[in-house]
C-alpha cells in the first residue's frame, strides 16, 4: 500500500461541473443543511458528477463515486467508500467531533460541564448540538410520559425541530447522542455502527457471531 502522505499528494480534487443548491428546486432549497448535502451528493451521482459545492461554506466534497476509483487518501473524505481504512482511528474521532460543532456551539460547550459521546463520529457535520430531554418536554409532559416511550417521544421531536440527533434518556456515566433517521438517510449507506435508527435494515452491521470469528481467527 502506497505510504499515506503520497497518497495526499496525489489526490486530486474534483474537477469540472459541480452540483450545488442552485440546482436543487424550491422544495428542496428549503432542507436543513445535513439534508440539503444528502441530496447534492445524489444528484452529483445521478449526473455523473465528480462532486458538489457545500451549501454552508461552498467547499468542494468529492462525490462517492469520484472517490471510489482510488484508494482511501487517509484526509478523512466526508463520502469515503473505503470507510475511512487510511485515516488514523484517533484522529477520525477527534476531528469528526470538532467538525460536527460550529464555532459558537464549541464556546458553548467548552463553558459548561455537557458531555456526551456520539454513537459514531459524524461524517456530515451537525448544525445544531443533540436535543436534550429537558429542551423537548415541561417538567409537566415529563412526569406524565412514562419511561419507556421518552426515547420515542425525543426521536420525533427532534425530527420536528430538524435536529440531527438527541440525547438518549437512559441513565449513562456519559450521556449518548443518537442521530435521527433523517440524518442518517443523508449518508450514502449504513455506517456499520449499528446506529439506533438506521434506515438502511443494519446492512453493513457485523452480528456478534461474525465479530467473535474475526477475533478468533487473529
Amino acid at each position: 500500500m502506497q505510504d499515506i502522505e503520497d497518497l495526499k499528494d496525489a489526490k486530486r480534487q474534483p474537477e469540472g461541473v459541480l452540483a450545488s443548491v442552485d440546482d436543487l428546486c424550491e422544495e428542496d432549497r428549503k432542507l436543513p443543511a445535513y439534508a440539503l448535502r444528502g441530496r447534492l451528493h445524489k444528484l452529483a451521482c445521478e449526473r455523473g458528477l465528480e462532486g458538489y459545492r457545500d451549501p454552508i461554506d461552498g467547499q468542494v466534497v468529492a462525490s462517492k463515486d469520484f472517490l471510489v476509483k482510488r484508494e482511501c487518501c487517509g484526509d478523512k473524505c466526508r463520502h469515503c467508500p473505503h470507510k475511512f481504512v487510511n485515516v488514523p482511528k484517533k484522529a477520525a474521532v477527534t476531528d469528526a467531533r470538532s467538525s460536527s460543532l460550529s464555532s459558537s456551539q464549541k464556546s458553548e460547550e467548552a463553558g459548561s460541564n455537557q458531555h456526551y459521546t456520539m454513537e459514531f463520529p459524524p461524517p456530515i457535520p451537525l448544525n445544531n448540538p443533540p436535543l436534550s430531554i429537558t429542551d423537548a418536554f415541561t417538567p409537566e409532559e415529563l412526569k406524565s410520559t412514562p419511561s419507556y416511550a421518552l426515547k420515542g417521544k425525543l426521536h420525533r421531536a427532534a425530527r420536528e425541530r430538524k435536529v440531527e440527533a438527541y440525547i438518549d434518556p437512559a441513565p449513562r456515566a456519559t450521556p449518548l447522542a443518537v442521530f435521527t433517521v433523517d440524518y442518517l438517510k443523508s449518508l450514502p449507506e449504513c455506517c456499520g455502527h449499528r446506529c439506533t435508527h438506521c434506515p438502511y435494515g443494519y446492512m453493513n452491521c457485523k452480528l456478534p457471531d461474525d465479530a467473535d470469528s474475526d477475533s478468533s481467527s487473529d
